[in-house]
């Protein structure tokens, strides 16, 4: 498609289906992608900023064809990103001069900094996993040898479980605050870290700081200057939440069993005329503050203001309460913004911002339907399986109480010991001499472990199990370590059928594949959405590091400055 001539001021750079980016458009966004990336002025880099312009534009089309954006979680992104810059804007400008940081709350911040953690944790792959893991622990089971299950290691003395101390800058900052807020010797809920699921024990706590008086002062100094915008956001949301729950609301019952019975509530896209039940139930006093009555319309015409679970879980009077305060919260930060004198600043960023978000929120929802259906093809499923069979085997696993030591004198001497006394307590001697540091304070119990770490020496810890359990078995070799050890239990490794594990191998092979298949989806769509960039022009572009733009001479068109357009 050619470029067609326009004036200046609405010259046509691209075209991508039925959308055009002007020349205007492209200035303002290549000075932001320059900053961005912080690169010079190229003809490549032009082009570069071109290419993610088409790419916006083609999620922005097929987001429209498939009614992403009705999708609920780009209405949660936009709404949560629109609300999140409002209430930043008014709270930097109505409550900033208020607040104060105590000296307690910056030594508690400071402690927390300078306050190493020595935890061990589980990294399960789903939630379902990790709750049965979190029982196992509950129940007793120990920490080390679910670790092994939970992350099949398959070296003998390798510990996957080893408490580590850290100070929580050197942590996932989610991980450290939480583990931070634990008793000792207490287990976590299962935490969705970086897309796996954490289990973490707490197992000490020390204050350490590394530094002397003066860097102590500049580091509370540092931490004031943090904490503080953060402190004035939280105010402001606690001031106008408190202010909304001390509304008296006086309902008009017959009112409100309309509202609950009718599900407009539900519906994300309702408006006060968008039918006639809406609009007759639009005039109905719904209740009054103060003996000012408040109509339904007026619930309605905010509902936008709140996040789709907001709505749909209004089932009850109660809840409802609940909705209208949260509403009366919403419009009194409004106020405050109104009253600003950078009001429209305010708005302005709230809407870039939501932008930003909803352009993610679409991006994210495109990939994942687009992942959705990908249906991989069953001779690519088959070869996966059989080369990665034992990923989907669930291994042997051997219930063992055992004492491992590096001399084989001692080993013998131990054995004969247990052998020659029955009444001599194999926990205690584990305690005393096993080098499985982890298990000496559980007298060498491991509980149910991969039978593979032992190697070579499994077999005989299988026919133990299974013919003679508690018999000792030992001195067993393993890794330049002997092994004693009583065996109680045997379950052998479980290989599946293709059928039995087919959805998990669909869901690896998409995770594989992902970047292709996306990468493939996004070649159709350009390929369906034809795109004409006219080189010629691009190169003519005169952009500078203040963002002036020569246009090309056109029998009418002339030079423009579009600093003035687009002030920085």
């Amino acid at each position: 498609m050619a470029i067609i001539t326009a004036p200046a001021s609405g010259q046509v750079l691209m075209y991508v289906g039925t959308d055009s980016v002007t020349i205007e458009d492209f200035s303002k966004r290549y000075r932001d992608y320059r900053q961005q990336t912080k690169q010079g002025d190229s003809l490549q880099n032009r082009l570069d900023c071109l290419q993610r312009m088409v790419g916006d534009i083609i999620y922005s089309q097929y987001s429209r064809e498939v009614g992403l954006d009705r999708d609920p979680n780009i209405l949660r992104a936009g709404h949560t990103a629109w609300r999140e810059a409002v209430l930043h804007g008014v709270a930097h400008g109505h409550f900033i001069d208020d607040i104060t940081l105590s000296a307690d709350e910056v030594e508690a911040e400071y402690r927390y900094r300078n306050t190493i953690l020595l935890t061990q944790y589980l990294i399960l792959r789903d939630s379902l996993t990790a709750i049965e893991y979190l029982q196992r622990l509950r129940s007793g089971e120990p920490f080390q040898s679910l670790a092994l299950q939970a992350n099949d290691i398959p070296a003998f003395m390798d510990n996957p479980a080893e408490p580590e101390w850290k100070f929580p800058h050197q942590l996932d900052s989610s991980y450290a605050r939480h583990a931070s807020q634990l008793a000792l010797g207490q287990f976590s809920r299962p935490l969705n870290i970086t897309q796996r699921y954490h289990i973490i024990q707490l197992l000490g706590k020390e204050f350490r700081p590394d530094h002397g008086h003066f860097e102590r002062v500049k580091r509370f100094q540092r931490i004031a200057v943090e904490l503080r915008p953060l402190k004035v956001i939280d105010a402001t949301r606690d001031t106008l939440q408190q202010r909304s729950a001390n509304l008296p609301i006086k309902w008009r019952r017959w009112a409100v069993r309309r509202v609950l019975r009718s599900g407009i509530l539900e519906d994300l896209g309702v408006s006060p005329m968008a039918d006639t039940a809406t609009t007759e139930l639009a005039d109905e006093v719904l209740f009054t503050l103060y003996d000012e009555p408040f109509t339904l319309g007026w619930l309605l015409a905010r509902l936008h203001l709140l996040l789709p679970e907001e709505k749909t879980s209004v089932t009850s009077a109660e809840a409802l309460r609940k909705l209208v305060r949260s509403l009366f919260t919403w419009d009194q930060l409004m106020e405050l913004a109104a009253s600003l004198t950078q009001a429209d600043s305010v708005i302005a960023a709230a809407d870039s911002l939501r932008e930003v978000v909803i352009y993610q929120a679409i991006r994210d929802s495109v990939q994942v339907q687009v992942l959705r259906g990908a249906v991989p093809p069953e001779n690519s499923l088959r070869r996966l399986f059989a080369g990665q069979q034992l990923r989907y085997t669930t291994p042997a696993l051997v219930n063992l109480q055992e004492i491992v030591v590096r001399d084989s004198t001692l080993a013998v001497a131990l054995r004969d010991t247990l052998l020659a006394d029955g009444s001599t307590d194999f926990g205690a001697l584990a305690q005393r001499h096993t080098e499985r540091k982890w298990a000496q304070k559980t007298g060498g119990r491991l509980g149910w472990v991969p039978l593979k770490i032992y190697g070579s020496a499994a077999a005989a810890l299988v026919e133990a199990a299974g013919r003679n359990p508690e018999r000792l078995v030992g001195p067993l070799k393993v890794d330049g370590y002997y092994v004693l050890a009583q065996s109680s239990g045997y379950r052998p490794a479980n290989v599946p059928s293709f059928y039995d594990v087919q959805p998990r191998l669909r869901r690896d092979w998409i995770a594989a594949n992902r970047q292709r298949l996306i990468g493939e989806w996004e070649q159709q769509q350009a390929a369906l959405s034809p795109v004409d960039i006219d080189t010629n022009l691009v190169t003519r572009l005169r952009l500078d590091e203040m963002g002036r733009i020569t246009l090309p001479a056109l029998p009418d068109s002339s030079t423009r400055d579009l600093k003035s357009a687009y002030p920085d």
